[in-house]
């Protein structure tokens, strides 16, 4: 499933149905095994950032493993990385297109 199927699918769901799926999918999530991942987002319990979006924490870029190593990144065909630090993928697609001078 490509991730604007994903967008999709998460519009057209009740709340209670995108919470039900949002927590199957956190179960797949890697962020906590992330070298970024941290004190603060262990704390605070925050995972998934690709969709729900960057962290209320302080984060200091380390290496990020979703492009490589994350299924949930993967099964949605998802293009960028670092969200715990930049935000969701959805707010971000305008970077893939931007041209920069």
């Amino acid at each position: 499933m490509k991730f604007e199927d994903l967008t999709t699918k998460l519009n057209k769901m009740s709340p209670a149905d995108r919470n039900g799926f949002i927590a199957e999918l956190k179960k797949e999530c890697i962020c906590h095994e992330c070298p970024t991942y941290n004190t603060c987002t262990q704390k605070s319990k925050e995972l998934l950032f690709c969709i729900l979006g960057k962290s209320m924490c302080p984060i200091d870029e380390k290496i990020c493993r979703c492009p490589q190593d994350c299924s949930v990144h993967q099964k949605y065909d998802m293009k960028l990385s670092f969200y715990c630090l930049r935000g969701k993928e959805i707010e971000r697609r305008d970077e893939l297109y931007t041209i920069k001078i």
